[in-house]
């Protein structure tokens, strides 16, 4: 009855051995826990790396916090120093009696006299077109011709705010130069002189090139200039930060493989002393081992020659009674 009990947990466990032989050997399951094993290790890397990205932007987000508040304090102190500086100023010019409005007006008093001329010249200009259009007609020569120069007038002084300084102060004398060309032109063609038809061309090429000039600023403009230089610079010190921060980068990394070098020196000495450490230990266990040992062959010897000394005292005490026994036999026979 035992005997086949056991037959039959055998055989039911055979099959179920042979089935986990039967799927560890199939070729399917094997490429399913190979992906899964590589998913696995590769979410594994994701997750050291998303850790390590989080940990990097804490302390970007520290330093972030740190940089913006040393920026507001830089504003803050620039803004305060100027303020500062210009109160200071202030208080200095009205000790000598001159206010801020007096300032202000010595400031506008230099365009003063260019605003007067140049409403001036720009008004005979228009008057010159008006009496050249009623002596000669609208349409003749010399009316199109003051017309165009009032125009060119008129440009230099709308094109005033894109030019910069050199350009400005240029246009400003080409403009002065405007009018008294008008009235040389204007004079030639009344009084009939010959040079007129000499002027004429030269000063027409020469008001178009006034006007290129006075125009030519604007298409030139650019209002990000100043931002663009801002943005070199700042590109300057973007390159100058990376390469500072890829010095300390490769700093650290030294310093870390020196680090490390000491601790690996550090830990061979340790492990050069826990083994110096071991052999002692094992010398003096062996030492008193063999210490432990000759005392053991001492006592031995001389439990042996105890031992020999009993059996030499116990074979003379027997031959003692021996020969006391034989004695008494004899005394007994002698009696």
């Amino acid at each position: 009855m035992e005997k086949d009990i056991n037959t039959e947990v055998s055989n039911t466990q055979l099959p179920a051995t042979e089935e986990k032989a039967n799927l560890k050997e199939s070729l399917r399951i094997q490429k399913s826990q190979w992906i899964k094993e590589q998913i696995k290790r590769q979410r594994e890397a994701e997750d050291a790396v998303l850790e390590q990205m989080i940990e990097e932007q804490r302390v970007i987000d520290g330093l972030n916090s740190d940089i913006n508040e040393n920026l507001d304090r830089t504003r803050e102190s620039r803004k305060f120093n100027q303020e500062f500086q210009e109160k200071i100023n202030t208080q200095i010019y009205e000790m000598n009696g001159i206010t801020e409005d007096k300032l202000k007006g010595m400031r506008e008093y230099k365009n003063a006299y260019y605003q007067g001329c140049a409403f001036s010249l720009f008004l005979l200009s228009v008057v010159m077109i008006g009496i050249c259009g009623v002596l000669h007609g609208f349409e003749s020569q010399i009316c199109l011709f003051m017309i165009a120069c009032t125009g060119v007038e008129g440009a230099l002084l709308a094109q005033d705010k894109w030019r910069n300084k050199l350009v400005n102060i240029l246009c400003k004398l080409l403009y002065l130069m405007v009018f008294p060309v008008m009235m040389v032109i204007f004079v030639c063609y009344e009084l009939k002189y010959p040079e007129y038809d000499l002027f004429l061309p030269y000063f027409a090429m020469g008001i178009v090139v006034v006007l290129i000039i006075g125009t030519a600023a604007f298409f030139f403009y650019d209002p990000y200039k100043q931002d663009k230089k801002r943005v070199k610079n700042a590109k300057d010190y973007i390159s100058e930060v990376e390469k500072i921060a890829k010095k300390q980068v490769k700093k650290n990394q030294k310093l870390r493989a020196k680090e490390e070098k000491k601790n690996q020196k550090i830990q061979l000495r340790a492990l050069e002393r826990e083994e110096a450490a071991r052999e002692k230990e094992e010398k003096l266990q062996s030492k008193k081992a063999e210490k432990e040992a000759r005392k053991q062959e001492r006592r031995e010897k001389r439990q042996a020659w105890l031992d020999g000394v009993k059996e030499k005292w116990h074979a003379w005490v027997e031959k003692i009674k021996e020969k006391w026994h034989a004695f008494l036999a004899k005394f007994k026979k002698e009696e």
